[in-house]
């Protein structure tokens, strides 16, 4: 099937307003405040660290959710935040492929829920430094492997692939649809762009009292983090029939058709 935009987008609109949509919202806010302590209290730390230097200037920039905390506490909380953060995504992945919008089935919450955790971890860890060497290089390699492992995700989280497997059906899932998919990784920018403005300016009505404005804006960056997980999870549905196995004449593409493309790339 090919990937319609519009539809896509529609439809990830209307799973953020729905019931659903709301708790994962919530969810990610609370996760993004603890974020936000994880943060506000490492550079806390910093300061206090380099206050102890002769010579070393203190970091000049607000820490509303900073507590004073160790250095070990705090690595601890960053670990706790990563993997939290990871298993909130898989299974907000899995709601949204599916057709539930007011309820979430017990099974979406606990199927090989610690596998797929880690799984989805590595896959963005490997992502995000091959997609960083691709931005710092020439950018379009970048973007390119953006776009190729857009549907890792998914992958991991609905068919309990490895990351390797994720990474690599991504690649494949992709072909024909990147200008698309490129379309989408666009739109998503941009709301979050759109969202950064009011949160901006609702920070500086509440110069008065800084962890109000830092709450709101981390709820408002919750919710384009469940829009954004719901663009990848409906493009996911156009593009791939979750749960159908590939016909028994048919097996598996071979690990090399998975990550070649073929001469003239197929965007």
């Amino acid at each position: 099937m090919s990937l319609n935009v519009s539809r896509a987008i529609r439809a990830a609109a209307h799973r953020t307003v729905s019931r659903n949509g709301a708790i994962f919202v919530l969810v990610f806010a609370l996760l993004g405040t603890l974020s936000t302590v994880v943060t506000d209290s490492l550079l806390l730390f910093v300061d206090s660290f380099a206050g102890e230097v002769e010579g070393a200037q203190p970091v000049d920039v607000p820490t509303p959710l900073g507590l004073p905390l160790s250095g070990s506490v705090i690595v601890l909380l960053g670990l706790a935040w990563l993997l939290a953060n990871a298993a909130a995504s898989v299974v907000a992945m899995r709601v949204l492929v599916s057709e539930h919008v007011d309820t979430i089935p017990d099974e979406m919450l606990s199927r090989r829920l610690t596998g797929a955790t880690v799984n989805d971890v590595a896959a963005e860890v490997v992502a995000a430094v091959l997609i960083g060497i691709g931005l710092l290089l020439l950018v379009v390699p970048g973007l390119f492997l953006a776009i190729c492992f857009y549907f890792s995700r998914p992958l991991i989280a609905v068919e309990d692939r490895s990351f390797v497997d994720a990474l690599a059906e991504s690649w494949r899932l992709t072909r024909g649809h990147r200008l698309r998919v490129f379309a989408l990784l666009v739109i998503v920018a941009l709301v979050g762009l759109a969202v950064s403005i009011p949160a901006t300016l609702v920070s500086g009505l509440f110069a008065a009292a800084p962890a109000v404005g830092a709450v709101i804006g981390i709820v408002l960056r919750a919710v384009t983090t469940v829009f954004g997980l719901a663009v990848v999870a409906r493009a996911f549905v156009q593009l791939h029939e979750v749960g159908d196995e590939p016909a028994a004449d048919e097996g598996r593409p071979d690990e090399a058709d998975e990550w070649n493309d073929p001469a003239g790339v197929e965007w």
